[in-house]
């Protein structure tokens, strides 16, 4: 699950990257909601991201591990 469309209903079959993501679809993150107020979040499974334009408090970890590039791993405050 990498996208939602604006109301938040899960998209399970896109995989693109969020610049070529269908019209309405949106990354997950990118839907308002209070747990990401609240939380911070880590998350895997999107190498395309290579860690960037994630909003503040929630980390891409897999920034290319499976192309042969690395793991993020941020410290995470309380």
């Amino acid at each position: 699950m990498r996208f939602c469309f604006p109301n938040g209903q899960l998209d399970m079959y896109s995989k693109e990257s969020p610049e070529e993501a269908p019209a309405p679809l949106k990354p997950w993150f990118a839907i308002p909601g209070p747990v990401a107020e609240e939380y911070s979040i880590a998350f895997g499974h999107w190498a395309s991201l290579e860690g960037k334009g994630t909003p503040e408090g929630i980390y891409a970890l897999d920034t290319g591990c499976c192309w042969g590039w690395v793991i993020n791993l941020p410290a995470l405050g309380r």
